[in-house]
């Protein structure tokens, strides 16, 4: 099977986050991640989608690209993610009318340098008085004249190469092996996680240990760590468990179509938000039915086998059988 060149870019952008982390990758700047690079539209990379739990909002700003289609769904999702604090870009402003619900609702909105440069200087000054609060970003700024004539328009910031050229990165990567991971879903799927059968997991596999650490490297602040044990315990079970889950949809479903990570998503999105108002016990069953319906066609086995194998409690066995 042949990943898509935004399938191949969201696994690689997955790995880089979870094994080096955001901070080395930027050097200690703010990060602009274009939804597509997400996979927002829930195919194989949707997943990632999950990730931004893992991201701190100061970490990066989310870009919505010129070429998104679900519009209203991109706009609800904006909305909740603003409301836990992350900020949000508008990439390649166009003018188009589309967009209006969503340049009341982004922090930043993304120019490209147009000829005449005059058409990209009235479409700046035009935003500027329209959304004062809003910062413009120019890309494609090659010479000094176009910035200083910018800069006069009220840009508030430039991307191009008359200032610097992209660096290439060069990064190791090392992949859990899938039994280890789907050992760890298995632990996650009963309704009491158990943290050092998940620290005797995890420390098997040094990509899994690396993982982990700089997980625990970006939500612990200036906390030291000294153990795997105090690391897993310090992330707590939901970020742990929300670890796990995302790691392995990405592990899984490498070799298999991409509409069924997307499937497992939708159903499990679905089922949470069915239950809306039910104790959490329920609500982390509802996603795990969800996310575990289709695993038999990922591991090529019987649903039956799955629920004995994963000892899922009687209320996933009711959601998975149809009872």
């Amino acid at each position: 099977m042949y990943l898509t060149d935004c399938q191949a870019t969201g696994r690689m952008f997955f790995d880089a986050i979870l094994l080096h982390g955001l901070d080395k990758l930027t050097n200690n700047h703010t990060a602009f991640i274009n939804l597509s690079t997400l996979g927002f539209n829930l195919s194989t990379s949707a997943l990632i989608l999950e990730l931004l739990n893992l991201i701190s909002p100061k970490q990066a700003v989310i870009e919505v690209v010129e070429r998104t289609e679900e519009l209203e769904d991109v706009t609800h999702f904006v909305s909740e993610m603003k409301k836990r604090g992350y900020t949000f870009a508008l990439d390649d402003y166009d003018g188009d009318e589309k967009w209006q619900v969503v340049l009341e609702q982004v922090d930043y909105i993304k120019l490209e340098v147009e000829e005449p440069l005059i058409r990209t200087v009235l479409q700046a000054k035009k935003l500027k008085r329209k959304y004062p609060r809003t910062k413009i970003v120019v890309e494609r700024i090659e010479d000094n004249n176009v910035f200083k004539q910018l800069t006069e328009a009220g840009v508030d910031y430039f991307q191009g190469y008359f200032f610097s050229k992209p660096e290439m990165m060069s990064l190791k990567n090392i992949s859990p092996t899938k039994m280890v991971v789907l050992e760890l879903l298995k632990l996650a799927s009963q309704s009491d996680l158990d943290f050092s059968l998940v620290q005797k997991k995890v420390e098997k596999d040094l990509s899994l240990t690396a993982r982990i650490l700089k997980l625990a490297n970006g939500v612990c602040g200036n906390t030291q760590i000294s153990s795997l044990t105090q690391t897993i315990i310090y992330l707590g079970e939901n970020l742990v468990r929300q670890f796990i889950t995302v790691l392995a949809l990405s592990e899984l479903g490498q070799d298999k179509p991409s509409e069924l990570t997307k499937l497992g998503l939708v159903r499990a999105k679905f089922i949470h938000l069915s239950l809306e108002g039910q104790n959490q016990q329920l609500l982390n069953a509802g996603y795990l039915v969800g996310l575990v319906s289709v695993l038999d066609a990922v591991l090529d086995t019987d649903i039956d086998h799955i629920i004995s194998d994963f000892k899922l409690s009687d209320v996933c066995k009711d959601g998975l059988l149809g009872n």
